[in-house]
């Protein structure tokens, strides 16, 4: 069972070479995309210690919240440990794309069993943006978001006293759109969403690659969505031959006809929560999600998933602890 870690990380590079230390083994390679707006030389100096397989990507990404950036990083993820294990002439079972905040909440030898039993399952959170409607302006309107100037998180850096604010820009893009007729999705493809982190087979992988380089005209397509690390990859396998091997897959038909007759509007992202494995806490009086503590401890033991965000080096520290305490008496047991 080989392993291919893909990071993207833009901060904390103690923390990131930690969860690579503890993910390292025979079966782990681990390939690295840092922030453009970031020193490469940090994480570089972090990772000195560490004997494992560790390769940067080059072509790095300036990335911006909620904009195309974060898919370019992993697919550049994805492209370098494709050439890289195919020029070794390693195999890799599985691709696994975490951020530089997440950490391994069950030990390697747990993962690799449960990505060796899951017989080709691919990890992947989703759902129809039909199924969804809040989510549709996503495709079916065009979103400037992969800029400085026009981003929520960063225009009043580059603004300064002089603000363009955020929510004026975009009241501006909303009252054009009730003039412009309503984006498609490409190839007829029926538009999905869910979080960016997955773990996905070197066949899907390797579709998804395959796909984008023959239809070009859907890479170009997301870029101006918003959010599109929250819909490329869902859209791409939901409309593929992988479609029936999506973890979850055969439950949700199942919960969105119990959810029409509930009207929860949240009703669906809970369902979908962990169809990635992944443990997040989305609770509203915290951060959204949380930054995960002590108080986690007896959450993440009894969860399922393999792996939890988000984490920080030192309101976390504690809980890194314990997790890796728990681990080792898993070890010796």
């Amino acid at each position: 069972m080989k392993i291919a870690y893909l990071f993207i990380a833009h901060n904390h590079p103690a923390l990131l070479a930690g969860t690579i230390a503890k993910l390292n083994s025979e079966n782990a390679l681990f390939y690295i995309h840092i922030d453009l707006k970031s020193d490469q030389v940090l994480f570089a100096k972090a990772l000195l210690g560490i004997d494992a397989k560790i390769e940067f990507v080059q072509a790095r990404q300036s990335i911006y919240w909620m904009g195309y950036s974060m898919v370019a990083a992993s697919l550049e993820l994805m492209r370098l440990a494709r050439a890289s294990t195919l020029e070794a002439a390693i195999h890799v079972d599985y691709f696994v794309l975490l951020s530089g905040m997440d950490y391994p909440i069950k030990t390697n030898k747990e993962i690799e069993r449960t990505l060796s039993e899951s017989r080709g399952t691919n990890y992947l959170m989703f759902w129809r943006l039909e199924d969804l409607p809040d989510w549709l302006h996503k495709v079916q309107q065009y979103h400037y978001l992969n800029s400085k100037w026009h981003n929520q998180r960063v225009a009043h850096v580059f603004f300064g006293k002089v603000q363009l604010p955020f929510h004026r820009v975009e009241r501006i893009r909303r009252f054009l759109h009730r003039f412009l007729p309503k984006r498609q999705v490409p190839r007829d493809l029926v538009p999905y969403g869910g979080s960016q982190w997955w773990m996905l087979t070197s066949e899907a992988v390797e579709y998804t690659l395959d796909f984008l380089e023959n239809a070009p005209e859907v890479e170009t397509f997301f870029r101006f969505t918003h959010s599109p690390d929250e819909l490329v990859m869902q859209t791409i396998l939901m409309n593929s031959p992988f479609r029936d091997s999506i973890h979850g897959r055969e439950h949700y038909d199942r919960f969105i006809d119990a959810w029409k007759n509930d009207g929860d509007a949240d009703f669906v992202t809970d369902r979908a929560r962990n169809f990635n494995l992944r443990f997040i806490d989305w609770e509203p009086n915290r951060e959204f999600p949380s930054v995960l503590d002590e108080r986690d401890y007896q959450a993440i033991k009894t969860s399922a998933c393999l792996f939890a965000r988000k984490f920080d080096p030192v309101r976390s520290q504690k809980l890194i602890e314990l997790i890796n305490q728990g681990h080792d008496a898993n070890c010796l047991s």
